[in-house]
């Protein structure tokens, strides 16, 4: 099976080639969706948060208050960092999960769509990188 990689930053086009690809039969996985999965409410990601950051990074309803912790990591290395890690370790898996999946099923070709691919290493675990333009 080969493995793609979809790249590139805001409005350079990842969703077009995602959604083009798609209608042509490939199978993506969209690791901004995974990203919000891995904080999501009740997420075991969420309570690795909590643990790090405390319960003031929560808005009322128990969810992540994304504004409050992006100021945080934005002004903070170190919490971007920590943060990072837990998300990150989350979407590997689950990035993991969607490949081997890929292979029962007996796929050609299955799409990572990763923005952070280059940053993150993610491009040494693919055979082809592609990268969105703006």
């Amino acid at each position: 099976m080969k493995t793609i990689g979809l790249t590139g930053g805001i409005a350079s086009g990842k969703s077009t080639v995602a959604s083009i690809l798609q209608k042509l039969g490939a199978h993506i996985f969209d690791a901004d969706i995974a990203s919000r999965q891995a904080v999501a409410r009740g997420s075991q990601g969420l309570q690795q948060v909590v643990d790090v950051f405390g319960r003031d990074y929560l808005t009322i309803d128990g969810e992540l208050d994304r504004q409050k912790i992006a100021q945080l990591v934005f002004e903070n290395k170190a919490a971007l960092g920590q943060l990072e890690s837990i998300v990150h370790t989350y979407v590997r898996s689950e990035a993991k999960k969607f490949l081997e999946q890929c292979r029962l099923q007996n796929l050609s070709a299955a799409v990572l769509d990763v923005p952070l691919l280059i940053e993150c290493g993610w491009y040494k675990e693919v055979d082809l990188d592609v990268a969105g333009c703006s």
